[in-house]
């Protein structure tokens, strides 16, 4: 007997069969038999149509530091293999590159059927960092102390430090204060960017400390 498995709804086809389709009869009309040097049995061509295996993307999320996403899926009695980077685990896949589209090639476990799916990134770009909130000081020659330059930083965020020159002068995790240390007469201007610890996004507030006679 032949069979012939089709892995879609599109048209059936009776290639396997091997009758001249001149002799073939209509779809649904009872078999005959001809003679063609031999006998030819229509009711042989047996047809089986499936579905393409389908799965569901349930979640995509980028990583802490934004390098990566994970994906999680759903489906059932089917095997999924990923052409890109990324690691797989069960029905999720780690560490695949931020920006990169993946294929998953997806196999009905019971009729074979294979069918492929493409999984576009998320977009991991830096979310938005609000600048530090801070305000200037001034202090009279003689004063002392010198001021310490402060800024506040939402959670999960640090300031970094740096001078007119961008030399860093104080940085790190959990830093909003700066302990100036110039102590002639002038103006002193230095930069601040808030930093997400997690991500390393910034943004940058400019300040000032004038220093008067």
């Amino acid at each position: 007997m032949h069979s012939q498995r089709l892995c879609s709804y599109l048209h059936l086809s009776v290639a396997e069969c091997a009758v001249p389709s001149r002799f073939r009869r209509p779809y649904g009309i009872t078999p005959t038999r001809l003679k063609l040097g031999r006998l030819v049995n229509f009711s042989q061509c047996i047809q089986i149509a499936n579905a393409l295996p389908t799965i569901l993307i349930d979640t995509k999320e980028c990583s802490a530091d934004l390098l990566t996403y994970t994906i999680t899926y759903t489906g059932t009695d089917v095997t999924v293999t990923n052409s890109g980077t990324g690691t797989t685990s069960g029905n999720t896949i780690t560490g695949i590159t931020s920006g990169e589209t993946i294929t998953l090639t997806i196999v009905d476990n019971t009729t074979g059927c294979e069918s492929s799916l493409e999984v576009v990134s998320p977009d991991c770009n830096c979310a938005v960092v609000n600048a530090p909130i801070g305000t200037d000081a001034a202090i009279c020659v003689g004063e002392t102390p010198l001021p310490i330059l402060s800024v506040t930083v939402e959670a999960g965020e640090t300031a970094d430090w740096y001078d007119a020159g961008g030399v860093i002068l104080a940085g790190g995790t959990g830093v909003t204060d700066y302990q100036m240390t110039e102590d002639l007469v002038g103006v002193y201007t230095y930069n601040v960017e808030t930093r997400n610890i997690s991500t390393g996004c910034w943004r940058g507030k400019t300040t000032a400390c004038p220093r008067c006679l």
